[in-house]
C-alpha cells in the first residue's frame, strides 16, 4: 500500500472509524489514521485521496466505479478509479521567490471552511498561501497546485470514442463503498454474537476469512 499504510492494519476493524466522525472529511482522516497513516490530516489532499482508494480496495476488494452512458451511441461505460488506474500524486507548489508562494491544500485546510462556495474558495486560498506573494493569489493559481480526485474528468467512449465528462467525488464514492462493507461487518458480528454468545472483542479478533465463513454457515443454516 502507498504512503506508509501498513497492510496488517487494513482489516475490517478499521471500518469502525466511520462511526467516530460525523462528517465525510472527518471520516476520511479517521480511516487513514486507523489504517496506520501518520498525521493523516496533514496529507496533501491529492496524496490522501489516492491512499483512500488503496484502503477502499484493501477493505472491500473493489474499486470506485463511475458509470457513464454515451449520448452518441448509448453504450454504458464504466470508469474504474483505483490506486493503479490513476497517475501517482506529485508534490505541487507555486513560488514567487524564496519563501513566498502557494502550496497544495491538506485535509486540515479543508476543515471548517465557510458554507458559501466563493467564501470557502477564498478562505482555502488564504490558508495555502506561504509568505507574502508579490500579487494576490487567484483561483487559477490554485489549479496549478491542487491535485485532489474530486471534480470533472473526461474519458473516451469504449465503443464510438465520444468524449464523455463526469463529475467525481472520490471521497464520497469511497466512503459509500466502505459504509457498505461496515454494514456487512456489523451483520457478521451480530450473527456470531447471537449464535455463539461470544463477546464483541472475541469476534473482532477473528481472522476476516474465518468470520466470513462462520457467518455464512450460520446464515445458510448448517
Amino acid at each position: 500500500m502507498p504512503g506508509g499504510m501498513r497492510p496488517e492494519r487494513a482489516t475490517d476493524a478499521v471500518l469502525t472509524a466511520l462511526d467516530q466522525q460525523p462528517t465525510e472529511l472527518g471520516q476520511v482522516v479517521a480511516l487513514l489514521q486507523a489504517a496506520g497513516v501518520p498525521d493523516a490530516a496533514d496529507l496533501p489532499v491529492g496524496d490522501g485521496d489516492r491512499q483512500l482508494l488503496a484502503l477502499c480496495r484493501a477493505l472491500t476488494g473493489r474499486d470506485v466505479e463511475v458509470v457513464l452512458d454515451c449520448p452518441a451511441c448509448g453504450v454504458r461505460n464504466v470508469a474504474v478509479l483505483g490506486p493503479d488506474t490513476l497517475p501517482p500524486d506529485r508534490p505541487r507548489s507555486l513560488w514567487w521567490g524564496p519563501g513566498n508562494g502557494l502550496r497544495a491544500p491538506t485535509y486540515r485546510d479543508l476543515d471548517g471552511l465557510p458554507a458559501d462556495a466563493a467564501a470557502a474558495r477564498d478562505e482555502l486560498l488564504r490558508r495555502c498561501v506561504v509568505g507574502r506573494p508579490p500579487r494576490p493569489v487567484a483561483a487559477a493559481d490554485f489549479d496549478l497546485v491542487e491535485s485532489s480526485l474530486t471534480g470533472s474528468f473526461q474519458v473516451a467512449c469504449v465503443d464510438c470514442g465520444e468524449e464523455l465528462e463526469a463529475a467525481v467525488d472520490v471521497q464520497r464514492n469511497a466512503l459509500e463503498l466502505l459504509a457498505g462493507r461496515l454494514e456487512r461487518f456489523d451483520w457478521e458480528v451480530h450473527l456470531l454474537a447471537a449464535t455463539y454468545q461470544w463477546t464483541l472483542a472475541t469476534i473482532e479478533r477473528l481472522p476476516d476469512e474465518r468470520r466470513h465463513r462462520l457467518a455464512r454457515l450460520i446464515d445458510e443454516g448448517r
